[in-house]
């Protein structure tokens, strides 16, 4: 006797759609796949979602609301950049939704409480309202920029892939700034950039707060 088939609810809708991005990539999912992916036709997925757009919509939120944005003890620039690297680490995997994120919706208390608490420790650097809300939006979308230039496939031609710095040979006489940080470029991690780059921006915003800490 075969099992009864799990019963189809939003929740497994979202959490099956999702594991066929992180699988794949967003351009295979579509409402046909994610019906066969579950054993039903793609009609019934229309009860728990409207349409694609609203799929990926949901994806984000369903994303955005189980980030960890637990910052205690820690002052509201550390709170901002760990909330930043948090965000970085859930959208690494999955570069396709961070390209939607731009449309995304904030519906659903989970992330309303999500963006909330985050704001809270934002009010507390007091800043202008226009400030705060230039760091919450500037800072995803800094983190979203860094997580789709670190996750760009390779070139599709081997004719012009990338083959290191030895090709360009660069001369320590004409080009000694290049030469000397060659090593460098090699070794860094992207991550550091991220890192670099983002705190550098909450840095600013600190330098702009009247109070810092």
């Amino acid at each position: 006797m075969s099992r009864p088939r799990p019963a189809l609810t939003r929740a497994r809708v979202l959490d099956t759609a999702l594991a066929i991005v992180d699988r794949e990539g967003l351009d295979a999912l579509s409402m046909r796949r994610l019906g066969r992916e579950l054993g039903v036709e793609a009609m019934s997925l229309y009860h728990h979602v409207q349409d694609k757009d609203d799929l990926v919509n949901s994806l984000n939120v369903l994303i955005l609301s189980g980030l960890d944005v637990d910052t205690t003890g820690l002052d509201w620039p550390d709170a901002l950049m760990a909330v930043a690297e948090r965000l970085y680490a859930a959208y690494l995997p999955r570069p396709s939704l961070a390209r939607a994120l731009t449309w995304t919706v904030p519906t659903g208390n989970d992330l309303l409480v999500t963006m909330e608490l985050v704001l809270a420790r934002l009010a507390e650097s007091g800043l202008s309202p226009t400030a705060q809300v230039s760091a919450f939006r500037g800072v995803i979308a800094s983190t979203m920029g860094f997580v789709l230039v670190h996750t760009e496939p390779p070139p599709a031609s081997t004719s012009v892939a990338w083959r290191g710095w030895d090709a360009a040979d660069p001369s320590s006489e004409a080009l000694p700034h290049l030469f000397a940080l060659a090593p460098t470029f090699e070794s860094t991690p992207l991550t550091d950039d991220f890192r670099f780059t983002i705190r550098g921006m909450i840095d600013a915003l600190r330098a702009m707060s009247p109070h810092p800490t």
